[in-house]
This record gives structure tokens, C-alpha cells and sequence, in this order.
């Protein structure tokens, strides 16, 4: 806390006042910063997503056979959470369709769950695991996301007249 308080003296001692195009230019930056973050991670998570839907099915294959039960719903439960996931990171779905395919991403989950305990199987197998926690990097990182541009937007209502940390 010092040290911030040492940088905010010697840029306040300064006096210089920061202009408006400064001002536009560094909010303008932070809000391209965060698109472009966004952007990739999206694209990141996608991917990590696209390329475990068949071994998290093959996961589940072998597990409900290794157990004597056979249980396509729950495989197609596992294929269908991973599905959602990408789709509610697909760039051209409105909010109110997000977070459908999100409540019905839980619903899914919650039935392979359900699957699972009434087999006698541990939820805590990865394929069960995995679909869960793809749903929550995708809620999570488009919360990341919003927050940050609802920050930066914040920004610019504010005026500045002093450099400051």
C-alpha cells in the first residue's frame, strides 16, 4: 500500500495534466485489449472442448462397460453437455440464448449425475467431472468478459485531471 501511495505522489507531483485524447486513447486500448483477450481464450476453450469429446465418450464407454451396465444416454448426455458448450461460445448467439443452452448444459449434467448414481457409478469419474467443469470455464469466462467491459465502459464516464496509477 506504500508503494502505491509513493507512485501516486510523484505522478501528482508531476502536474501534468492528462488531455482527453490520452484519456480515449488508453480507455480505447483497454477495451481492444479485452476483445482480443477474449478472442483468444474463446478460441483456446473451444478448442480444448472440440478435442475432448471423444475420449471423455470412449471414457464413459469403457467405464459403464467395465461396470456391466450399458448406458448410451449417458454417453449421448457426455456428447451433448460438450455440443452445448461450444455452442453458447458461439459469437453470434443473443445473451437470452446463452444462457439457455447454459441451463440446459446444467440440466444435462445433473442428469448424467443422476445416471451415474442410480448405476452405482462415482460422479466423480472425468467423464463426469469434465462436462461440468466446461461449463464453467465458458460461464465464467464470458463473465470475465462482461465484467471487464463493464469496467471499461465506467472508464469512460470518468474525468481525469491528473495522471494517475
Amino acid at each position: 500500500m506504500a508503494r502505491h501511495r509513493k507512485v501516486d505522489r510523484a505522478l501528482l507531483s508531476q502536474n501534468d495534466p492528462l488531455d482527453s485524447a490520452d484519456q480515449e486513447l488508453i480507455i480505447s486500448s483497454l477495451a481492444a485489449q479485452n476483445d482480443s483477450n477474449f478472442q483468444f481464450y474463446r478460441r483456446v476453450l473451444l478448442l480444448a472442448i472440440v478435442v475432448e469429446i471423444l475420449p471423455l465418450a470412449h471414457a464413459a464407454r469403457v467405464t459403464f462397460t467395465q461396470k456391466g451396465v450399458y448406458s448410451p444416454s449417458a454417453i449421448m448426455m457426455v456428447i451433448l453437455s460438450c455440443v452445448f458448450s461450444v455452442a453458447s461460445m458461439w459469437p453470434v448467439w443473443r445473451d437470452w440464448r446463452r444462457k439457455a443452452l447454459d441451463y440446459t448444459n446444467m440440466a444435462l449434467v445433473a442428469g448424467l449425475w443422476t445416471i451415474l448414481y442410480r448405476s452405482g457409478l462415482c460422479w466423480q469419474d472425468v467423464f463426469a467431472l469434465v462436462p461440468a467443469a466446461n461449463l464453467g470455464a465458458v460461464v465464467l469466462l464470458r463473465r470475465w468478459h462482461i465484467s471487464t467491459n463493464k469496467s471499461v465502459h465506467d472508464l469512460r464516464d470518468l474525468t481525469y485531471k491528473f495522471k494517475s496509477v
